[in-house]
């Protein structure tokens, strides 16, 4: 194994990682919004709103499920990325871009 697999193999590490940590945050946010808010949830400041089946497109296929079903499972989940775009350097990456995650369950304003 080379020095770029095994730094590639941390870094998809860290992100998973990442993501099971907002896809849990996400889920304690969940549990104390009301009853019925799915309806009236926006993203907070800095992210953007898109649906799981886009983010599939996209190429990321189980985060976004994962993070949704934790909150409020309407399809719809916040992102905003991080980094500018440095997984293009790993040759395995599937995605050239890590976001943060967050389920859509931040009450509009």
């Amino acid at each position: 194994m080379n020095d770029t697999q095994s730094l590639g193999q941390r870094v998809r590490r860290i992100a998973g990682a990442g993501a099971i940590v907002v896809a849990v945050g996400a889920g304690a946010v969940a549990i104390a919004a009301p009853a019925g808010a799915a309806a009236n949830t926006a993203c907070p400041e800095g992210f953007e709103m898109i649906t799981v089946e886009a983010a599939a497109e996209q190429g990321y296929r189980h985060t976004p499920v994962y993070v949704d079903a934790a909150g409020n499972n309407d399809g719809i989940v916040c992102r905003r990325p991080v980094g500018d775009g440095i997984l293009h350097i790993f040759p395995a990456a599937t995605v050239d871009q890590i976001y943060i995650r967050l389920d859509n369950v931040t009450p509009r304003n």
